[in-house]
C-alpha cells in the first residue's frame, strides 16, 4: 500500500555555484510513500493514514534554504517524511531543469 504525490512543484535555491544558488530554480518532486498499514481503507479516517497535505507542507518547509545538490535535498526530504509514524519506506525522485539542451536532471533515492 502506498501513496504517491506526483510533480510537486517547488522553487528552491540549489546549485553547485554561489551564482546558481542566488536565484530560485524550479524542481519537481515525485514521492512514493509505503504505508505501515492501511487502517483507513476500513475506517475512512484521516488519522489512520498519512495526511498527504501534511507531507506537502513538510516538504515545502524542508526545501527552504540553500543546497548544492539535489541528492542532499532528496535525503533531507526523506528524513523528514520518514519521521511520520505511518511511513514505512519512501522513494523520492527530484527533477531539476538546469542543463541547457536537456529536459531535466533526475535523482532518485529509496529509504526504509
Amino acid at each position: 500500500m502506498h501513496i504517491t504525490i506526483h510533480d510537486l512543484e517547488l522553487w528552491v535555491h540549489i546549485g553547485t555555484t554561489e551564482e546558481e544558488r542566488s536565484y530560485e530554480q524550479r524542481i519537481l518532486v515525485k514521492l512514493t510513500i509505503d504505508l505501515a498499514s492501511c487502517d483507513a481503507c476500513k475506517t475512512d479516517k484521516i488519522g489512520d493514514t498519512v495526511d498527504y497535505n501534511e507531507v506537502v507542507h513538510i516538504i515545502k518547509k524542508v526545501s527552504k534554504g540553500e543546497r548544492s545538490t539535489i541528492e542532499k535535498l532528496s535525503r533531507d526530504i526523506a528524513d523528514a517524511v520518514l519521521a511520520i509514524k505511518e511511513v514505512k519506506n519512501i522513494e523520492i525522485a527530484v527533477n531539476k531543469f538546469a542543463i541547457p539542451g536537456t529536459g531535466a536532471t533526475y535523482f532518485t533515492i529509496s529509504c526504509p
